[in-house]
């Protein structure tokens, strides 16, 4: 049986208990290879590593992986894998090898070298603008760590717009058509998917209010299309509503607002109970 309480390789582990093995018990291959900094049993460091050797290749030494930032090898707490290239503290990483670059640690399909978040699948939040009346796209994917054209998908999770969303993964981006929100701010949660790795974020977008002259919820370029007076709140098409209206006149004299019949009682646009303005009797 082995004595040595020596630590020829550095890795923490003594000679004894190397080539004894964790049973100590002579023979009993499950001992490791006291001369090679990674070949050690974790369970088994009792000693400070002095190993500056890199193992598995992220780009933090033997030593730190295995003392942990405190330099205490029994610290178990902040103490990381040494023969495991994705198991790492991060404020501790030097220059990696090509091969750990060319990994995926976090499985997005963007390779550690390139990838801003290696152990984690990240996408990040977005923001545009989006006029009325046309599609609007919005690449969503640059900011993220899943790469556009790498076979992820893309899917609507929750949010508020009601416009119509078509998502590209090939490009990255995000079409948007919006309906009945001008002068609001809406959003979309997306889910991106690299096969079975997934991160979700949230795109805020702005769709600017366009003129109204008479305040009745229809723009005055929808007006003059639907043949109707752009100075009037009485003279509208509903159907055409798109913004908010703010006529506090009182077209049909029943004693609501004209902007409070369009906007209906939860005051959104296009929210499917407002009244006619035009009609005393609704």
């Amino acid at each position: 049986m082995a004595t040595s309480t020596g630590d020829c390789d550095g890795d923490g582990v003594t000679n004894a208990a190397e080539i004894n093995g964790p049973d100590g018990v002579i023979g009993g291959g499950d001992g490791t290879n006291p001369t090679n900094p990674c070949s050690l049993n974790v369970s088994q460091v009792t000693l400070t590593a002095t190993s500056t050797g890199d193992c598995d290749g992220d780009g933090v030494t033997n030593a730190d992986e295995i003392n942990g930032t405190d330099g205490n090898p029994l610290t178990t707490t902040d103490n990381t894998d040494a023969n495991d290239p994705c198991d790492y503290n991060a404020v501790d990483q030097g220059t990696p090898s090509a091969t750990w670059l060319a990994a995926d640690c976090d499985g997005d399909g963007n390779p550690n070298g390139t990838d801003n978040n290696p152990l984690t699948p990240t996408a990040l939040n977005d923001s545009g603008t989006a006029p009325f009346g046309t599609t609007t796209s919005i690449n969503i994917l640059n900011n993220d760590d899943f790469l556009a054209n790498d076979g992820n998908t893309i899917t609507r999770n929750i949010g508020t717009a009601g416009g119509t969303i078509v998502f590209d993964p090939i490009t990255g981006e995000l079409d948007y058509t919006t309906c009945y929100e001008v002068g609001t701010t809406v959003t979309v949660v997306y889910e991106v998917c690299q096969g079975t790795v997934c991160d979700q974020a949230t795109v805020t977008i702005t769709i600017p209010a366009s003129g109204d002259s008479d305040g009745d919820g229809v723009t005055d370029a929808q007006e003059s299309i639907d043949g109707t007076d752009p100075n009037n709140p009485c003279s509208l098409v509903l159907a055409s509503v798109s913004q908010i209206a703010t006529s506090t006149g009182d077209c049909d004299g029943d004693g609501v607002t004209n902007a409070a019949e369009i906007n209906g009682p939860d005051g959104a646009v296009g929210g499917g109970d407002g009244t006619n303005p035009t009609n005393p009797c609704s």
